[in-house]
């Protein structure tokens, strides 16, 4: 599709075209695949050769985009009966539903489905096959996916968040600083990783053991690996063979991070899946797995590898080493702190560019409200004001970091 424009909504066919523009399946045009000399899921090329070409133009959109209502209209509509509640969800603020046998549909942002349609394809085959896009009952877009747990008898579920920094520049001020503050005083700012959920069978009981997202903003840095190995434990024994094989499944998702330099995954999540019924150790090296990069709806630009994402998928790669090979992660810890490293806490450009934004919008509300109205509210920048760069007017200037960005270690904790 053609490269999107900072105030346009996502790129769809001609509405002459003889498919739905936003229907996936119906599409002539195969999906892009990671090609190499080896074949199978983590083949990979260099990032050169998956990136698709309309990349070379991509500029930063919007703080908050609009998939517009004339592309909206052109959405096909679900019917009033056709999804079902979703109850293998472990993670995730956006409750998803079940459509169709093998679709689970998931309430999207206009940035989540601008992905969706334009990149996810660099990231094959290690995101959740994209399905197409629907209007849902509500009147919101909605992204079909491939449902991940639909080959799985019982699956056992765990939604990682990855990154040192989930403050993402199209959030708001407030949500910024409180994603900050949840970053500093949980193990994402440390480790670099959050557990967001899990749900394990229970082998002994025949029922589910499940832990959410609260529960794993309580880990502390020591508690992080003990509380991963649950994840591991059946209720009779712990699945070891199981964590290698995710070692080594995240093994091409880390090479193809460290490759990349196009964009910058804030709050976005490793899934893994493993078959919960327990058929003997001896079969544990051929029970199903999967193991998948989900949640884009915060992907910014950048000229460089995403260090934040990195550390934590070292991390959390090392740890499921530790228990693969029977380490007492309670007297040993397998990952290493990365809390008070200034460089992984930078912003990319789209947030300065965000907060000039704010800042111009409340200035000019200011002036239209009269000299006496009340002034905005201090940045939470170290900066000041006057000494930030311009709002830029050249919009491919956005994709490059600042140096001179705030760290998190900086800014206070506001509660959500």
């Amino acid at each position: 599709g053609p490269t999107p424009s900072p105030a346009s909504p996502p790129p769809s066919s001609s509405p002459s075209s003889s498919h739905t523009p936003a229907e996936a399946d119906s599409s002539p045009t195969p999906p892009r695949t990671l090609s190499s000399s080896s074949s199978g899921k983590g083949a990979l090329a260099p990032i050169a050769e998956i990136l698709p070409a309309v990349l070379e133009s991509d500029i930063c959109l919007e703080p908050f985009p609009s998939l517009g209502d004339a592309f909206m209209a052109r959405l096909p509509e679900f019917s009033l009966n056709c999804t079902t509640p979703y109850k293998h969800q472990a993670g995730g603020a956006r409750e998803l539903s079940r459509y169709g046998k093998d679709k689970v549909a998931k309430p999207c942002t206009a940035r989540e489905a601008w992905f969706y349609q334009n990149v996810v394809n660099s990231v094959h085959p290690h995101a959740p096959g994209f399905r197409g896009l629907r209007r849902g009952q509500d009147g919101g877009a909605q992204v079909l996916l491939e449902d991940l747990t639909a080959a799985f008898r019982r699956p056992c579920v765990l939604d990682i968040k990855m990154g040192v920094c989930t403050a993402a520049p199209d959030r708001t001020s407030s949500k910024r600083r409180s994603c900050e503050g949840k970053d500093k005083v949980t193990t994402t700012g440390s480790i670099g990783a959050r557990v967001c959920g899990l749900r394990v069978y229970q082998v002994d009981t025949e029922d589910y053991m499940m832990l959410d997202k609260h529960w794993g903003k309580q880990l502390t840095f020591e508690e992080f690996g003990p509380g991963i190995e649950k994840y591991f434990f059946n209720g009779r024994r712990t699945r070891r063979k199981v964590a290698g094989r995710f070692k080594e499944e995240l093994a091409p998702i880390l090479t193809l991070m460290k490759e990349q330099c196009r964009y910058k995954f804030y709050a976005s999540s490793i899934l893994l899946i493993y078959e919960g019924l327990d058929d003997g150790e001896e079969c544990d090296g051929e029970s199903r797995i999967d193991c998948r990069m989900i949640d884009f709806a915060h992907v910014f630009p950048s000229e460089k590898a995403d260090e934040s994402y990195i550390c934590g998928l070292e991390n959390f790669s090392k740890l499921l080493g530790a228990i693969a090979d029977g380490v007492d992660i309670k007297e040993t810890v397998p990952y290493r702190s990365h809390r008070g490293e200034r460089s992984l806490h930078e912003h990319c450009r789209c947030a300065q560019w965000s907060e000039n934004m704010e800042t111009t919008k409340a200035v000019g509300t200011r002036r239209e409200n009269g000299a006496g109205a009340e002034a905005p509210p201090p940045s939470s920048s170290s900066e000041s004001t006057s000494n930030r760069p311009p709002l830029p007017t050249d919009t491919a200037s956005l994709v490059f970091p600042l140096s001179n960005s705030p760290s998190c270690d900086d800014l206070p904790y506001v509660a959500e």
